[in-house]
């Protein structure tokens, strides 16, 4: 049962929560870059992968990628302490956004933003995973 009181009351219920938790595998070492005010800016692509059994019972495995915006300390520590293939705990929000490609064509993406709101864990390495 919904309780408006531990939600902050029924404002919370209508204006909704924007929130995206992944646990994935970096698909390369992370690279972090500094704005003109010195903030740290890391952008890590992560790969979840859902392995399930198709309609004959066949073994199926899917991945799915996530561009991940991560912003300031975690940035740094990100960037200093992973590597690729190693595991990242990622809270944020999700934000699409448009932009113009080579070809003056418009698209969009989804990027999960990872700010001051948000959280990063360090997860042990994939081996270690047992994955």
């Amino acid at each position: 049962m919904f309780n408006k009181a531990k939600c902050g009351g029924a404002s919370m219920a209508t204006k909704g929560l924007n929130k995206v938790q992944i646990i994935g595998n970096l698909g390369a070492d992370p690279e972090v870059q500094y704005l003109p005010n010195g903030t740290a800016k890391c952008v890590v692509n992560l790969a979840t992968t859902e392995i399930f059994k198709d309609r004959n019972g066949n073994a199926k495995e899917e991945t799915e990628w996530h561009r991940c915006i991560i912003w300031g300390k975690r940035a740094e520590i990100v960037g200093q302490f992973r590597i690729k293939g190693e595991q990242l705990y990622v809270e944020g929000k999700k934000k699409t956004r448009t932009y113009q490609d080579s070809n003056g064509q418009e698209r969009s993406i989804c990027e999960i933003i990872v700010d001051q709101s948000g959280d990063v864990q360090l997860i042990g390495k994939k081996e270690a995973q047992g994955i």
